[in-house]
């Protein structure tokens, strides 16, 4: 009887610090997640490059300091085997651009160049953060305002 309360405590125990390591090691992979979005910049692609799915925001790829939106695990494994053939699907060949606008596409004053966001490799630039919510939300409305603009 002793002895299988020895073996059943032990089993627990590795059972235990087995759960620990994984769950530690799950913890520090969101955490380098977490840097590598604080670094990149975001292209904000709707399309994955590789299938030409929309993209899950899950899954992306980062080729020089730029982080690109993929639709599956599939394409995260494909991307960094060869970049630039993906990035030559996407507008402007996957770099991104500026807009330079002087008006806030969302209220239609004039922009402050602290406040920006990247939408399918294009900057915009607006009047404050919360326009920047406001067009996160509809960003080609937007875009096409500013268009029927010029």
């Amino acid at each position: 009887m002793k002895r299988i309360v020895a073996i059943t405590t032990a089993f627990l125990l590795v059972v235990s610090y087995v759960s620990s390591a994984d769950e530690q090691h799950k913890n520090e992979k969101s955490a380098q997640q977490q840097q590598v979005q604080k670094q990149v910049e975001r292209f904000n692609n709707p399309v994955c490059p590789i299938m030409g799915r929309k993209v899950n925001g899950k899954n992306f790829g980062v080729y020089k300091g730029v982080r690109y939106e993929l639709c599956c695990g599939g394409c995260q494994k494909t991307f960094p085997k060869n970049p630039e053939k993906y990035l030559k699907k996407l507008p402007n060949n996957g770099r991104i651009v500026e807009l330079n606008n002087t008006t806030c596409p969302v209220m239609g004053g004039k922009v402050n160049k602290k406040y920006s966001a990247v939408y399918n490799g294009t900057k915009v630039y607006f009047c404050c953060p919360g326009c920047i919510a406001k067009f996160d939300k509809a960003p080609e409305t937007y875009l096409k305002k500013l268009s029927e603009k010029k």
